[in-house]
């Protein structure tokens, strides 16, 4: 790179120069990057639904997603209880587990099918070997 520098170099060193009003670096971490956005309302309340239609503990549901050895129990409830809000990652896992389309997940107008695993089918080329065995409709417990 030479003498040249990225931007957020030349952004931290504009502020240590000059007078930043007491801004301190790490509140320049803080605000980058992050906006306002839409959080859907009703994620919380589906994510929670799917695993009670499924009949699926928080443990089971980690194992059907194929994430057992990455996330506890307590991310789960995090996630059902709209403490947290999962990644897009752990959303199209859920999506495939339960066989919807990601949109209704997402989309606050959308409902949950009454049935669920539903009838939507993710075609993909490399599958976690719990979703391939769901999707395949095989609904036995692992």
């Amino acid at each position: 790179m030479g003498n040249r520098s990225c931007f957020l170099c030349r952004l931290l060193h504009k502020f240590s120069r000059e007078n930043c009003q007491g801004l301190a670096v790490a509140s320049i971490f803080a605000w980058m990057g992050q906006k306002p956005r839409h959080r859907p309302k009703n994620l919380a309340r589906k994510l929670l639904q799917i695993r009670k239609a499924l009949g699926l503990s928080q443990s089971e549901m980690l194992r059907r997603m194929g994430v057992e050895d990455w996330f506890t129990t307590a991310r789960i409830s995090e996630y059902e209880t709209g403490m947290r809000e999962p990644s897009l990652w752990m959303l199209l896992a859920y999506g495939r587990v339960a066989r919807i389309h990601l949109e209704t997940l997402i989309d606050d107008t959308a409902t949950l099918p009454e049935k669920l695993p539903g009838n939507f089918s993710y075609r993909r080329s490399k599958q976690t070997p719990a979703v391939a065995k769901l999707e395949s409709g095989d609904t036995s417990k692992q």
